[in-house]
């Protein structure tokens, strides 16, 4: 309505006359101009001052979140130093970034109120030459207010156009980001024929120089245990992303219950596995709620049989509250297996028909370790388990044992034949087991018996907070 009342105040100035309508609206293509030389700068600036506030950010978060790491290695002072940088970075581009915005707002005021000047001034020679009468003369500067106002704030808002959208092209980063396909049918497993099964599968990551699988064929069968042993960055961990639909192989085909991955509904796909990895989260609600998200009709009977089988539930009976206990609260204060454990719990509970563990038990001492693997074999009788590990120690027992190099299937077979074959895999298994027998020692700590240094570490852990954040 403000703009249509402004066009319509122009036309009636120029039908009255041209001369004073002009020197009415001189000032619009000023702000224009103004704003279009001050409008890239303001969002660079801003994209700027956003950038180094997401680092203050990012900084901030870590440095909480590894406080124990950060005193233990005396990083402090390094922290606050990349602090008080990304502070003075921001602080910099923050107040050129105003200051453009002063700038813009400056030539709204000044541009909105000139034509009052030059319409007294101008209008005032022309009534004393009779060329305009004082009723004209007076219609035109009350019209003025209908064109200057709106042209006043008009630079601001550009500027505000401007910064806005700096901030926008930030959130269309993310959303540009290729999200899942959702097409797909909720397949059922067909009987008779392999669970899993590659057949000639290749895959490269993007931007990769070289394929993390090569030519890669095997099958597991229904409830089959089979594990994938070989060298860090061999491929393992590609075979469960590729399993999951995460990734399609650039080459072959991936088979999950006789179906192709690429035709699964995802969700439905995703369904029939859970997934325990070396890296466990724990959400910010009670150690019940994580077990059980997403299963809202899990009993407490069933709850508690997952735990016993995770060898977790004297470990959660020990706490506060039991069940009931925050793991955000206190996540940072679980060792690394007891992490683990939660989280195998977790999986048990989903009841899958694929169970896959990607260095599930890496953090658990090895009494606990063995304890938790019969108990989860025992429960997953008759049912598939995939396995990842670099502890060779912890699959010998396994149906099947796939060996990878560099993204190739070099062998494979039981433990007691691979052993026998002398190849890759005997290899790596002499040599852990002779890195064991020279560093082993009678006190074994693990994630049951926590060294005196580690429990110091998290009694301590408030007071490195706050030292940490009075540092930074």
């Amino acid at each position: 309505s403000g703009l249509l009342t402004a066009i319509l105040a122009v036309c009636y100035m120029v039908y009255k006359d041209w001369l004073l309508a002009i020197v009415a609206v001189f000032g619009t293509p000023l702000i224009f101009f103004a704003a279009g030389k001050l409008q890239g700068p303001l969002a660079a600036l801003t994209k700027e001052a956003q950038e180094a506030l997401s680092e203050i950010s990012v900084l901030m978060e870590e440095s909480i979140a590894g406080a124990a790491i950060a005193r233990v290695f005396g990083l402090g002072k390094n922290l606050s130093e990349r602090f008080r940088l990304y502070s003075k970075i921001w602080l910099e581009k923050s107040t050129r970034r105003n200051t453009f915005a002063a700038l813009l707002a400056s030539v709204g005021l000044i541009v909105s109120f000139t034509p009052f000047l030059l319409v007294f001034g101008l209008g005032g020679i022309l009534m004393l030459q009779g060329r305009v009468t004082f009723g004209v003369l007076f219609a035109f500067i009350d019209l003025l207010n209908f064109v200057t106002f709106p042209m006043e704030g008009l630079p601001r808002n550009l500027g505000e156009i401007a910064s806005n959208s700096a901030a926008l092209e930030r959130v269309l980063e993310v959303l540009r980001i290729p999200v899942e396909r959702e097409c797909g049918k909720p397949f059922e497993f067909i009987e008779g024929v392999p669970v899993v099964e590659f057949q000639n599968v290749t895959f490269a990551y993007p931007d990769a120089k070289e394929p993390a699988l090569k030519n890669v064929s095997f099958t597991v069968e229904q409830g089959e245990k089979v594990a994938f042993a070989g060298s860090s960055g061999s491929g393992k961990s590609t075979i469960f992303r590729l399993l999951l639909g995460e990734y399609e192989p650039d080459q072959g085909t991936v088979l999950v219950g006789g179906h192709d991955v690429s035709k699964w509904s995802l969700r439905h796909l995703r369904s029939h596995f859970a997934k325990v990895s070396q890296d466990t989260y724990l959400f910010p609600y009670s150690i019940r709620e994580n077990l059980t998200m997403g299963m809202p009709d899990v009993t407490m009977e069933e709850v508690n049989r997952a735990a016993n089988t995770a060898c977790i539930s004297g470990f959660i009976s020990e706490l506060p509250d039991a069940y009931e206990t925050q793991a955000g609260e206190m996540a940072g204060r679980f060792s690394g297996g007891e992490r683990q454990r939660l989280s195998l719990a977790r999986a048990i509970l989903r009841e899958p028909e694929i169970l896959l563990l990607d260095e599930a038990t890496s953090a658990m001492d090895y009494d606990v370790e063995r304890q938790v693997l019969d108990s989860l074999m025992e429960m997953f009788e008759g049912r598939t388990v995939m396995a990842i590990a670099h502890r060779l120690s912890t699959i010998v027992n396994m149906d099947r044992i796939y060996v990878l190099e560099g993204g190739t299937l070099v062998e494979s077979g039981t433990h007691a034949s691979l052993m026998e074959a002398k190849g890759r895999y005997a290899t790596l298994y002499s040599s852990q087991q002779s890195g064991q027998d020279h560093s082993a020692s009678p006190a074994s700590s693990g994630d049951s018996h926590r060294s005196a240094e580690e429990t110091g570490l998290e009694q301590d852990n408030n007071l490195q907070d706050n030292n940490l954040s009075e540092e930074v």
